[in-house]
């Protein structure tokens, strides 16, 4: 038994009292378990060894027996089926100190547990006995990690049911059980000289077999042990007793106390009257999960039932009819030849070797032996076997698909049915049929999850990274138990995932295994990307990575690189930049765009610039171009800052009232609305220079402020000097009495 505790022991005057107990429990579940026991034995010595009674062998004869192994399909499509539809733990909060993040790294470490366990194969290996033999189990150990003084948990297999021999009060999912036995045979050799192991024999109880002359039995022995406890609620919200709070070696006030008493689960293993280790179970729950296939209770006795319990005798019906059938043919006699005597007279060896040989002709007599005309000779063909040796065949599957319950179309076979819908509904009356199978694999998944989450907590108790995974098998590290400094909605946090605070519950759902989720999912993904293109953009990175195919992941990081901001995924601790506000999202687009317009104006007019030539009122055009261009580059610096400027006091206005962040959109409104003013008007100024073959005006150089004139003064105009006429909202609408021209956004493009 792999625990920190474990100690290795000689028989002490406690070992006396508990070999003493350990023999009573042992007896009395050896014979409450011995029909199950045996049940489940016969079951699968008719599955895999011999389906005849002895008095069909002695009537038949054991060397023309055929068997006909109908049984092992119907098996098969209810374990294959559990397969496909695996039962899932997850892990839920039930108290204010449990919380959904904490919940979700159990189960992501409850899959690290069985990816590391390759716990397939235990769920697997107990839900195949359970359907072929009634029962079944898996169990929980634990053990320390190579070169470390961390323990791990996994999750191992029993192949062999009857080495498990549990409370013989019976327990749906074993979380009650007050004891159970596992025991093994192990050579003689393995035990020293000095090891003086003598079996059970001679103490009145019928469990002998515990020491023979090759072998010594060796049984684990799981028991709960109460006591007298006071249980104790922190003011951090944990939860323990008053012992283990004295060994505890920290001190936090107690807000809450109440005696209790205490349920410990201890475990030794030992052979015949022998012990040979003992140690302390981390959990309090016997970490043996049952695998029950049906149960019923009949005089006080739980029986547990196979699949094909009640199908035994349709079977051998089976394997009865095929038999006799393969007998009459056996014996029935070569089709002969039918002719008078005297027919065959001088060709004797030609007709004896008829049915052997191939001859071209056979010679005959059209006499017999009175010298009377006689027929031809003809052959008496076989009618074959009787119909009613078929039918029985025939009626005997039949029998076997109603005791079970799945008919032709569960199984794959043609049957009456003809379209997919009913062929589907007769599959879904064969899974209804055996579904109780099913629902108690997922009854045993979840008292494994309840073990699990009951003593993740005991050993994962240090602080450690740990490695959790996904439904997806994606994994990241995560550290537990100890403090750390995260990013979260832009700020930092403190964060701790303490599993040892709060109280955490377990379902179970059993659906398809994520691989055909999967494959469901991405031809679902394929049909909407299909049919609606613009879609892929937004979600071909699902649609690439849900594939089974080289590079898909490759592709899948590709395009994921190519989403808008909003909808990249954000790293561990990245810090997550604040989001403006829809409004200035859209002001920014509007001025990113205003900028794309005069970049091509430039541009149009560098290319109108290059046709003309070399000038001096061609250079003067240049050097207003090269003006324009600045002012453009300016523009874009301001209302780069200003974008900048905005995020960084985005943390700041959080802080803010509600009419402080008001004053703070105002001005930054404000700020805008100025900045996007003196760019038309500067804008305004060089198009007016461009327009009069790059000659400056007197008066450029003044103030703008001293040029801007409103339509609604009607002030003459100085032909001296630039003017510029604007509206109320001070928009340019002229300069120079030339009209402004914009384009539809609004922007200026020139002069009239």
């Amino acid at each position: 038994m792999a625990d920190a505790s474990s100690k290795e022991y000689g028989n002490t005057d406690g070992d006396t009292e508990l070999l003493t107990e350990a023999r009573e429990r042992f007896k009395l579940s050896t014979d409450h378990w011995a029909e199950n026991r045996k049940a489940l034995a016969d079951d699968l010595n008719f599955i895999y060894i011999d389906q005849w009674p002895q008095y069909a062998k002695d009537a038949f004869g054991t060397d023309s027996l055929i068997t006909i192994n109908r049984q092992i399909s119907f098996n098969r499509q209810v374990t294959n089926d559990m397969r496909q539809n695996r039962a899932s733990i997850k892990v839920r909060p039930v108290d204010d100190n449990a919380d959904v993040e904490t919940a979700e790294i159990l189960q992501g470490i409850i899959r690290h547990i069985e990816s590391n366990s390759k716990a397939d194969i235990a769920y697997d290996t107990a839900d195949r006995y359970a359907v072929e033999g009634g029962f079944g189990f898996y169990r929980v150990i634990t053990d320390y990690k190579p070169n470390s003084f961390d323990q791990e948990i996994f999750i191992k297999e029993v192949d062999n049911p009857l080495s498990v021999l549990p409370d013989y009060k019976f327990s749906a999912d074993g979380n009650d059980w007050e004891y159970c036995f596992i025991h093994d045979d192990e050579p003689r050799s393995n035990f020293k000289d000095d090891v003086d192991v003598t079996g059970w024999e001679g103490d009145g109880l019928d469990v002998g077999g515990w020491v023979t002359d090759n072998s010594v039995r060796v049984c684990e022995y799981f028991y709960k042990e109460r006591t007298k406890d006071t249980l104790l609620r922190l003011e951090d919200g944990r939860v323990m007793f008053q012992s283990e709070y004295d060994e505890w070696g920290e001190y936090v006030p107690v807000s809450e106390s109440r005696e209790q008493e205490r349920v410990s689960i201890k475990w030794c293993k030992f052979a015949g009257n022998k012990v040979l280790e003992r140690s302390d179970w981390a959990g309090s729950i016997i970490p043996v999960i049952p695998v029950y296939g049906d149960t019923v209770v009949v005089d006080g006795k739980h029986i547990t039932i196979s699949l094909g319990r009640y199908a035994k005798d349709a079977q051998r019906m089976v394997n009865y009819s095929r038999t006799k059938q393969a007998e009459l043919e056996a014996l029935a006699p070569k089709s002969p030849f039918i002719m008078a005597e005297g027919q065959d007279e001088g060709h004797e060896d030609d007709w004896n070797n008829a049915n052997t040989t191939n001859f071209s002709s056979l010679k005959y007599k059209p006499v017999d032996l009175n010298g009377q005309l006689a027929p031809p000779p003809q052959r008496q063909g076989y009618a074959g076997a009787p119909a009613g040796v078929i039918t029985l065949g025939q009626m005997a599957e039949q029998d076997m698909m109603a005791i079970i319950g799945i008919h032709e179309a569960g199984l794959g076979q043609r049957s009456n049915e003809t379209s997919g819908k009913a062929i589907m509904a007769r599959q879904r009356e064969g899974d209804n049929s055996t579904f109780n199978f099913i629902d108690n694999t997922t009854r045993a998944r979840r008292a494994c999850g309840l073990i699990l989450v009951d003593l993740i907590p005991h050993i994962y108790d240090t602080a450690r990274v740990v490695r959790i995974l996904g439904e997806d098998d994606t994994q990241r590290a995560v550290t537990i138990n100890k403090e750390e400094t995260v990013m979260k909605d832009g700020q930092k946090i403190q964060r701790i995932y303490d599993l040892s605070v709060g109280e955490y519950d377990v379902v179970c759902s059993a659906g398809a295994s994520y691989n055909t989720k999967r494959a469901e999912g991405a031809a679902f993904l394929e049909r909407i990307a299909g049919s609606n293109p613009d879609l892929m953009k937004l979600v071909g990175d699902l649609v690439f990575k849900a594939q089974d195919m080289p590079y898909a992941d490759e592709i899948a990081e590709r395009m994921q690189k190519t989403l808008p901001p909003e909808l990249q995924p954000q790293k561990d601790g990245e810090e997550q930049k604040p989001q403006l506000p829809p409004e200035v999202q859209q002001q920014m687009q509007q001025a990113d765009e205003h900028i794309k317009q005069m970049d091509e104006v430039i541009q149009k007019m560098q290319a109108e610039l290059d046709d003309k030539t070399a000038s001096e009122q061609a250079a003067q055009q240049k050097a207003a171009t090269e003006a324009m261009k600045a002012e453009t580059d300016r523009y874009k610096a301001e209302t780069d800052r200003l974008k900048v400027e905005y995020e960084n006091k985005q943390s700041a206005r959080n802080d803010l009232s509600e009419s402080e962040k008001v004053q703070f959109n105002a001005d930054f409104e404000q700020q805008k609305i100025d900045m996007q003013h003196d760019h038309d008007v500067e804008m305004a100024i060089l198009a007016n220079r461009l327009a009069a073959g790059g000659q400056p005006s007197p008066l450029e150089q003044k103030s703008a402020n001293e040029s801007l004139v409103d339509v609604d003064d009607k002030q003459p105009v100085d032909s001296g000097r630039t003017s510029i006429e604007r509206d109320a909202a001070g928009n340019v609408v002229s300069v120079n009495g030339r009209p402004v021209l914009r384009d539809s956004e609004g922007n200026i493009v020139g002069l009239a």
